[in-house]
């Protein structure tokens, strides 16, 4: 399973993002911890993530961002978010019905999605959680909206979702007051990388056992409708090596990625060795 969580984030200069980070953990007969989850989709403006069976929400991935790699009004953002999100929804329960069960209990999809990116229409960022809707049998689609307290947009996916949203608010709450995170709160801040330090510190006490693990991952889009990702050192700068997509950066291998300082949450690029 998986814990993902996306959130607009405003910058000091005021300038905003949204991201994506995820935890990298696959497990079955065994646990791979170096899993990528988030991918950016070909048009750049857009990033996606999958949580729950990965055999089946690997896949269905994989094909949405070909979906668009192949639509050229779609790969370039002709088309606005909001009329490709219609897009890849009609992708996602178009492949349902090319399912075809073979196991008692598999019968429909264990899958969720969080996708967000930027509305050059609305002048926006948007999040949308996607998640199989077991009535109708279809998937669906829920836009975060305001989000908790004046933050700002935010949303989970996961079998630990709830248990991040409740520790998110009471990181809020210690740092800002028990009102700040109420609907008719008027404490105005912005979120910063207070989703990540949660995510960041529910890895931190996981262990084998457990259904999520390994690295953080994070991706972004920014308001030039560009989208990157970004590198952790992990398990702390200290002691760790970058990990890009939840993998570890091998020996001899450089990338020219920002990698983030999980603790103080600063950004560095990698240091070359000497000659």
């Amino acid at each position: 399973m998986t814990l993902v969580v996306s959130w607009v984030r405003t910058t000091k200069k005021g300038a905003q993002e949204v991201l994506i980070a995820s935890d990298s953990r696959l497990s079955g007969g065994g646990v791979l911890d170096c899993s990528p989850k988030i991918i950016e989709l070909p048009r750049s403006d857009a990033i996606m993530a999958f949580s729950g069976e990965t055999y089946f929400a690997y896949p269905m991935l994989l094909q949405v961002s070909e979906a668009i790699n192949a639509y050229r009004p779609l790969r370039e953002r002709v088309i606005d978010y909001n009329p490709m999100r219609a897009h890849i929804m009609s992708i996602l329960n178009n492949m349902v019905g090319l399912y075809q069960n073979v196991i008692k209990g598999l019968d429909t999809p264990e899958a969720g999605f969080i996708l967000a990116g930027y509305s050059w229409f609305n002048k926006e960022f948007c999040i949308d959680q996607i998640y199989f809707d077991q009535k109708i049998q279809k998937f669906i689609h829920r836009p975060s909206k305001r989000g908790i307290g004046n933050f700002g947009k935010v949303s989970f996916s996961g079998d630990w979702s709830q248990i991040a949203y409740k520790r998110l608010l009471k990181l809020l709450q210690e740092r800002h007051g028990v009102s700040c995170v109420g609907k008719d709160s008027n404490f105005e801040k912005f979120f910063h990388m207070e989703p990540l330090e949660v995510l960041r510190d529910c890895l931190r006490e996981t262990g084998e056992y457990d259904s999520i693990g390994g690295a953080p991952q994070i991706a972004s889009v920014s308001q030039h409708m560009n989208s990157r990702q970004t590198a952790v050192y992990w398990p702390n700068k200290e002691n760790g090596v970058p990990h890009l997509g939840g993998r570890p950066i091998f020996r001899n291998e450089y990338i020219d990625y920002w990698i983030l300082d999980p603790d103080t949450l600063d950004k560095s690029h990698q240091v070359l060795p000497t000659k």
